[in-house]
């Protein structure tokens, strides 16, 4: 009962009219020929990871959950292996809680998009933890797509809530060669090389989100953006969606590998601010949302350093404001 009962025509639909509000999830993705052959058809598992197989870890949220992580050292692979979790994971889970319900229809209607998914530990937890309808993941790496579609196919009754797209997003369509860090071999990298000793590990797919998901809209109540750097070029790719409402808020890393993709933390939080979102404070003690003050938001996009790791939470306002002034 997930796929949409039409069949594709092949053709683009017609501009829906402003202010149109967002419906099913089952009926967001644009039917097209294009978007089928991308989507994951939820069988065979996907990718390899050089003869290498899963470690299996019960979840520590669900004992019933099973998560398929890598059986050498990782960054967060290690982190399931001794805790059952990932610690990202919880805080994205309680900022879903704290946001109010995106669509007419509950929260059972709202989705969870998942940006850069590596090996869908936050995927797992969303699914398996809210009433969300459905998680879209995106994740290029054929190493990282292993564990995530090995830990889905081990939940069968998670498995159709998934909608996995294995493929970069980005600016614009393009075929990019994707690096893997040797000592975190879950770090991987499109496009350009970062770090001391990155190993070319493919070739992978970029698409535009506006190009994979188009009106009528998801309800999608939290987008999750972490893709080492590639954080604008996905939200310059997704720019209709994010301008549209349809997205209630954004979890978004700031990293120093926005540098190494030509950009900044300042073109990240001015493109938010330009899409009509407003940035605030988390605190998960009490689960309170509250604003970030603007001198506060212009340290952040000019810090002192570039070399912070900074996560921000940005909701949609309606109302574009215009860019910071430079740093």
């Amino acid at each position: 009962g997930l796929e949409p009962k039409r069949p594709a025509e092949g053709l683009e639909p017609k501009r829906p009219a402003e202010g149109l509000k967002p419906t099913r999830p089952a009926e967001s993705l644009e039917r097209n020929r294009s978007a089928e052959t991308l989507e994951w058809k939820r069988s065979a598992r996907l990718g390899s990871d050089r003869g290498h197989q899963c470690f299996m870890k019960r979840a520590a949220y669900n004992s019933k959950v099973s998560l398929c992580v890598r059986s050498y050292a990782d960054l967060i692979s290690g982190s399931v292996k001794a805790t059952g979790n990932w610690h990202e994971c919880d805080v994205i889970f309680s900022i879903w809680n704290a946001l109010p319900a995106q669509g007419e229809g509950g929260s059972g209607s709202d989705v969870f998009f998942d940006i850069g998914a590596n090996i869908g530990i936050c995927s797992i937890e969303m699914a398996s933890r809210t009433s969300a309808a459905q998680v879209f993941a995106f994740e290029p790496s054929p190493r990282n797509q292993f564990y995530l579609t090995g830990t889905f196919l081990a939940n069968p009754p998670l498995l159709g809530r998934l909608r996995l797209f294995p493929v970069g997003l980005g600016e614009r369509p393009a075929n990019l060669p994707i690096y893997a860090d040797p000592t975190n071999w879950g770090h991987s990298v499109v496009g350009s090389p970062l770090g001391t000793d990155p190993q070319v590990v493919g070739v992978v797919q970029v698409r535009r989100l506006d190009d994979l998901v188009r009106p009528p809209y998801p309800q999608v109540r939290l987008a999750k953006i972490d893709v080492e750097g590639f954080e604008s070029r996905v939200l310059r790719g997704g720019r209709r969606l994010f301008s549209s409402g349809a997205v209630r808020a954004v979890f978004i890393e700031l990293s120093p590998f926005l540098r190494g993709q030509g950009s900044s933390r300042h073109e990240l939080i001015s493109l938010l601010l330009e899409f009509g979102f407003r940035f605030h404070d988390f605190s998960r003690a009490s689960a309170a949302i509250s604003p970030i003050a603007t001198w506060r938001l212009k340290l952040l996009a000019c810090p002192g350093s570039n070399d912070r790791f900074d996560n921000l939470l940005a909701i949609f306002s309606g109302s574009p404001q215009p860019p910071l002034s430079r740093c």
